[in-house]
């Protein structure tokens, strides 16, 4: 039984003031494509074999909408990145259980496991591709700008949207500003080997900081709130450099530093960094009520600058260790004091 999935993910339109390199895109198109012909990671009884590959598209915008068809948007073409899957289903090795209360059952009806199967070959190459996409962030950061991925099954449009990755070039403003800290581009298909090598492909139960870290990633990248993404940034940066509940600001400022090297200017960043985290989550930074604060105030202008600051600075520091502990081949960092 064959079955084609094909998802596209439309493509936000670059702006020259972005000021970056904008080949980055079809490098890490390239490089994605690469590494879908070379690794076949998914392993479901059910799925006897297939393929996967990526490219830039044209595609009409209309379709990439929740509610099926955007009237005013149809016709409209624009760029898409589409992953195609080409399946073959074994229907005899397929199961589904359903959850009633405390008892399970399993589906016995051909009708009924033909129904489900759409949604078992939605997600389990729907979440593939998401962790390709998240890895791709690491080795070639803000190479994709991509609205939420749409889904053709059998070019049937399913019901399904998977996550958007969507982080704004402007953070590399802030690089400019403070020459701090490193950023580089580098081969999407030799680190996704690296993690395939050291088995950090998202495990569920993560032994080390780089798993640990790798998860919390899809959170900054999946989820919708700015104030969570943050929160899931703050954490990442803890688990790497902050061992115990002591001097947690003086850890990260200096173990950040000793890693990646001093920042000859703004030398206090990394402290109203965690200073703005800390305030935040403690309740002393002040809110103006939420249904104000899209309003232009004194209180929420000192706010929104001082979580533009920390939020971009955090990822730039996660993406800048993650690259470093790659180069390295480090799956852990290892901090320890001593007297000269």
């Amino acid at each position: 039984m064959d079955y084609k999935l094909e998802i596209f993910y439309s493509i936000v339109p670059d702006f020259i003031s972005e000021n970056y390199d904008f080949n980055q895109t079809s490098l890490i198109v390239d490089e994605i494509n690469l590494v879908l012909s070379k690794f076949k990671l998914i392993n479901e009884e059910w799925i006897s074999d297939y393929t996967m590959s990526a490219k830039i598209v044209s595609f009409d915008s209309g379709l990439n909408y929740q509610g099926g068809l955007k009237p005013n948007l149809i016709g409209r073409k624009e760029d898409s990145l589409k992953f195609t899957v080409k399946a073959k289903i074994n229907i005899d090795n397929y199961v589904v259980n359903w959850l009633f209360g405390d008892s399970v059952t399993k589906v016995t009806e051909r009708e009924e496991l033909l129904k489900h199967l759409p949604y078992s070959i939605s997600d389990v190459f729907g979440d593939h591709i998401f962790e390709i996409l998240v890895l791709s962030q690491i080795s070639r950061p803000f190479s994709l700008k991509i609205r939420e991925g749409i889904v053709f099954i059998n070019s049937q449009r399913f019901r399904v949207n998977l996550p958007k990755i969507l982080i704004f070039r402007d953070y590399l403003e802030l690089i400019n500003t403070l020459m701090y800290p490193d950023i580089q581009y580098l081969n999407f298909y030799d680190y996704f080997n690296w993690i395939i090598e050291n088995k950090l492909f998202f495990l569920e139960i993560p032994k080390n900081i780089y798993q640990k870290a790798l998860i919390n990633l899809t959170y900054v990248i999946a989820e919708e709130n700015d104030i969570s993404k943050f929160i899931f940034k703050m954490r990442i940066l803890e688990l790497i450099y902050i061992e115990g509940d002591n001097h947690l600001s003086h850890q990260l400022e200096t173990r950040i530093q000793c890693y990646l090297g001093e920042m000859k200017t703004f030398k206090k960043k990394i402290k109203k960094m965690y200073d703005f985290r800390s305030d935040f989550v403690h309740g002393t930074s002040l809110l103006v009520p939420f249904h104000k604060s899209a309003y232009e105030n004194e209180a929420q202008n000192k706010f929104n600058q001082g979580f533009y600051d920390a939020d971009a600075f955090s990822f730039l520091l996660i993406i800048s260790t993650l690259q470093k502990m790659y180069l390295e081949n480090r799956t852990d960092l290892k901090f320890k004091v001593t007297l000269e």
